[in-house]
């Protein structure tokens, strides 16, 4: 037999080569499992386009089986496949990165292959000090490969693949398996964690679930049944009766022995001494036939004994009774193949024959999660690039969904069913790592690097129809008011960040958004519906921002739109205004701050318009001394934006909302060094020339320290109002209070401190 085993070089360096793998293509050690299995469901393809061509006489299941050998530690993937010849083993191990498999899809333009670099195979040294390769091809004989990746291997004839009469036989790789055809690959394991049936099995359900063929695994386990007592007896009985059977076996093949010992003996005796033997004999059977006699005389002349009924009575007593079964519980090990992927993926089976149980099962499997998914849907390319998939959207968020540097794997990569990568973030964007799913396509690599992920034409189509199917997936939601409310609640700030983040898809994700309006304030309402019940007239989509709904409603700048019939829409969510940013429009429509100075109020009349130009000369004085005496208020107007109120605050055209001051100031800890000063505490103070509060102060001086506190409270008093915050709230309180002493008649201790002469008062007409 040593005549049949060649050995051969590598056509590569091995120690490189493995290095390349561990470093470059395999960092967990795990995927050695999948690329092997992968290169078995390859050779199973290739057989089966062999049965097609050239029809043969005996096929075999389509199948892959997994032994694990703990007390060996060793681990055996077999195949049903195509098998290899001696050549081939020279040509597609021997040489690395030389694959079969291309060479094989550029004569089949329709295969279904996996592997196209010729080095999935190599993966097993990952786990093994040597590896052996039992394979043989249809019509060929056993061939035996083996290495310990020293930079050599060898090669062995084992036998034909036929006996003299020209049956097809066997091979015997390991005490359970008979290899008849195709390709065995014994690993001699490392680490004997990777003979665990239970590891194995984990590992073939995250990578390989989904593979095409069945896969099955060899176990031993325990079988535990009830067996009658008596059944243990007479096998015990008959290991017995065996075990005597044997000694009396070994006694007679002794005696017989001792015959012929003595048989001797009595040839060397003479004639005379047989013939004296035989004369004794014969007197001694004479002795003996007298002695019987006598003895049998003896017995016929005892008496006879009536024994009728003491028999009947026996009989009715020793009537047999049924006896009771007595049970026991043995334990049996039994060694099977066992089918441990049955799964097949969603995506391969008629929508049609698919119920919503099916859906469900199928996510809960996928994800791990315990919760049914809110919705679901299928996505679908052909032509220039084939994939198919599902997406879900589960019920729950994700706690790190909006955690920076945290990966996300959601998105599931699968090629050929082979499960490849779960980096979601080459599949999805980052607002859309809630969307949970799967995707299969056969047009990029199983060993895909995430750089490649990155920038793989394939998988940037792929990233745009998830994307597509998922806002549709939302949109189709809608429909049913009850179940898109519960999406809106635990989603929404997932979908206000694509409005931010997604330009392309921007739109359409704005269809989704839902707010409060001064017109729905019980009912959230989309963009789409607001523009339907817009006035006639109205031209922009009208909005405020603010921290809750309630004191939105009391705000002192919707009073005048409110009058008007126009709808105002509540912004109260803090990504709200971060939206509006980059989406400054939606279908034609400018979105606009109310709370901002150059909002042109609806339905002002000329008359209105004159008025405020009559005031211009009258409130010069004042609105002078409020620019010079308030540095941050850049501008003051006259305007009727208010009706009861002395004054509102806004934020100028290009500055930040009071909201947006606020959010600006909680992410940046308060130092707010960082934001422009051109944009940043700039204030707006339009005057209501109405009041009677402004009609007193119009003409103050920094002598007359009662308008001078009262100007000083009222401004205060509209930053509150108007959303902003106060430098000093404790001097405001004072304020407030001194001026309810006033109102009051309450004097100071001292008087010197606080005097206001009683016709100021009047002139005030505070009390009116």
């Amino acid at each position: 037999m040593e005549n049949n085993i060649e050995k051969h070089s590598f056509n590569a360096d091995i120690s490189s080569l493995l290095h390349l793998i561990v470093n470059t293509f395999y960092s967990n050690k795990d995927i050695f499992l999948r690329e092997l299995i992968s290169n078995c469901s390859d050779a199973i393809v290739k057989y089966n386009h062999y049965n097609i061509i050239n029809k043969p006489k005996h096929t075999y299941d389509n199948r892959i089986d997994i032994i694990p050998d703990k007390e060996n530690k060793e681990l055996f993937i077999i195949d049903s496949g195509i098998g290899m010849d001696k050549d081939e083993l020279i040509q597609s191990i021997g040489t690395i990165a030389h694959s079969q498999t291309k060479k094989f899809m550029e004569s089949v333009k329709d295969s279904k292959l996996i592997g196209q670099f010729g080095v999935g195979f190599y993966s097993a040294f990952l786990v093994s000090n040597k590896v052996t390769i039992y394979t043989k091809t249809y019509d060929g004989d056993f061939y035996k490969w083996e290495s310990d990746a020293s930079g050599e291997y060898t090669i062995e004839f084992l036998q034909k693949g036929v006996d003299d009469e020209g049956n097809r036989i066997g091979y015997k790789i390991h005490e359970h398996y008979e290899l008849k055809q195709g390709t065995a690959i014994k690993c001699h394991l490392n680490d004997n964690k990777y003979a665990d049936v239970e590891l194995l099995k984990s590992i073939i359900k995250e990578h390989s679930q989904y593979i095409n063929h069945k896969i099955f695994a060899l176990i031993t386990k325990e079988v535990t049944k009830e067996v009658e007592e008596e059944e243990l007896i007479v096998d015990e009985e008959v290991k017995a009766d065996e075990e005597v059977k044997a000694e009396e076996e070994v006694k007679a093949d002794e005696e017989v022995k001792a015959d012929e010992e003595v048989k001797t003996d009595e040839e060397v005796k003479t004639d005379e001494e047989v013939k004296a033997d035989e004369e004794v004999k014969a007197d001694e059977e004479v002795k003996a036939d007298e002695e019987v006699k006598t003895d049998e005389e003896v017995v016929v002349d005892e008496p006879k004994i009536e024994e009728d009924v003491i028999i009947e009575d026996v009989e009715e007593d020793n009537e047999e009774k049924p006896k009771e079964k007595k049970m026991k519980t043995i334990t049996e090990k039994v060694v099977e193949f066992v089918l441990i992927n049955d799964n097949k993926p969603i995506w391969l089976k008629d929508p049609k024959t698919l119920t919503d149980d099916d859906y469900k099962s199928f996510y809960k499997t996928l994800s791990n999660d315990k919760n049914d998914p809110l919705c679901w849907r299928l996505i679908k390319g052909e032509g220039q690039v084939e994939y198919n998939g599902i997406i879900f959207l589960p019920k729950n968020l994700q706690n790190n969904v909006f955690q920076r540097g945290v990966k996300q794997k959601n998105i599931k990569l699968y090629v050929r069913n082979i499960f490849v990568s779960d980096q979601s973030e080459a599949l999805c964007p980052d607002w859309l790592h809630f969307v949970t799913g799967c995707v299969d396509t056969d047009q990029v690599p199983l060993t895909v690097s995430r750089e490649m992920l990155q920038t793989n034409n394939v998988i940037k189509m792929i990233k745009k129809a998830i994307i597509k199917k998922s806002i549709d997936m939302l949109k189709i939601s809608m429909e049913d008011e009850k179940l898109y409310k519960t999406i809106y609640d635990t989603y929404l700030k997932n979908i206000k960040l694509g409005c931010y983040e997604e330009l392309s898809d921007r739109d359409r994700i704005a269809d989704l958004l839902m707010y409060y309006s001064v017109n729905f304030p019980n009912k959230m309402i989309t963009l789409d519906t607001y523009i339907t019940n817009m006035a006639e007239e109205q031209k922009a989509i009208y909005y405020i921002a603010g921290d809750d709904k309630e004191i939105l409603e009391t705000s002192p700048f919707i009073d005048r739109f409110r009058e008007n019939k126009y709808d105002v829409l509540y912004f109260i969510d803090n990504v709200d205004e971060y939206i509006i940013t980059k989406m400054t429009k939606y279908k034609e429509h400018d979105f606009v701050c109310i709370s901002k100075g150059d909002v042109e109020l609806p339905n002002i009349t000329d008359e209105d318009k004159e008025l405020l130009k009559h005031y211009e000369e009258e409130y010069k004085p004042l609105k002078e001394y409020i620019k010079n005496k308030y540095k941050n208020i850049t501008d003051v107007k006259l305007s009727t934006k208010v009706t009861e109120l002395p004054c509102v605050i806004c934020a100028p055209e290009n500055g930040f909302s009071a909201n947006m001051e606020k959010i600006l100031k909680t992410q940046t800890l308060g130092d707010t060094n960082n934001i422009s000063p051109d944009i940043l505490n700039k204030r707006v103070l339009e005057l209501n020339p109405h009041h009677k509060i402004v009609k007193y102060i119009k003409n103050i001086k920094e002598e007359d320290k009662v308008k001078v506190d009262l100007l000083s409270m009222v401004i205060d008093s509209a930053l509150l109002y108007s959303g902003y915050s106060i430098n000093k709230p404790v001097e405001y309180s004072q304020k407030v209070i001194k001026m309810v002493m006033v109102g009051l008649n309450i004097e100071e201790e001292d008087d010197s401190k606080y005097v206001i002469q009683n016709e100021s008062i009047e002139s005030m007409d505070v009390m009116d």
